[in-house]
């Protein structure tokens, strides 16, 4: 995941900064500076990923040990599962999704036969960037 985001940012990056634009224009020796720093980036986020993970882990840990007790409650524990099933279903949902735009199509005349009119649809997805937004979210989610 660290790496998946890192490049993303270093995407993003490069559109935004004159010499990481530079640098992508140089060919070769370009990409490989740029690899090189979407690599750093990725170092950077998983320590600040892991940090963030532990210190959450310790005050879940922490709490436990407060309330002096290690049942789970049953009702939190399903609707923690539902919400888990919703946000699923609801991404799988937004993904599959599109919009069927239809197209006409004049009618056409070969010599003496007149073919009709055809309709297609052309399809148009909800969201065109695919898998890329839901990554780069999870990815700031964990932070």
């Amino acid at each position: 995941m660290p790496y998946i985001s890192a490049s993303i940012i270093m995407q993003l990056m490069t559109a935004v900064s004159p010499q990481l634009e530079q640098l992508k224009k140089e060919g070769e020796a370009g990409r490989r500076k740029i690899s090189q720093y979407t690599r750093y980036g990725t170092v950077i986020l998983a320590l600040v990923q892991a940090v963030g993970m532990s210190i959450g882990l310790a005050a879940i840990g922490q709490s436990f040990e407060s309330a002096r007790t290690g049942d789970i409650n049953i009702f939190a524990l399903v609707a923690i599962g539902l919400l888990a099933v919703a946000i699923i279903g609801f991404v799988v949902f937004i993904e599959r999704g599109q919009r069927r735009i239809a197209v006409h199509y004049a009618k056409r005349q070969q010599g003496r036969k007149v073919f009709a009119a055809q309709t297609s649809h052309l399809p148009l997805k909800v969201n065109m960037a695919g898998v890329i937004p839901a990554i780069f979210a999870s990815s700031i989610l964990l932070f």
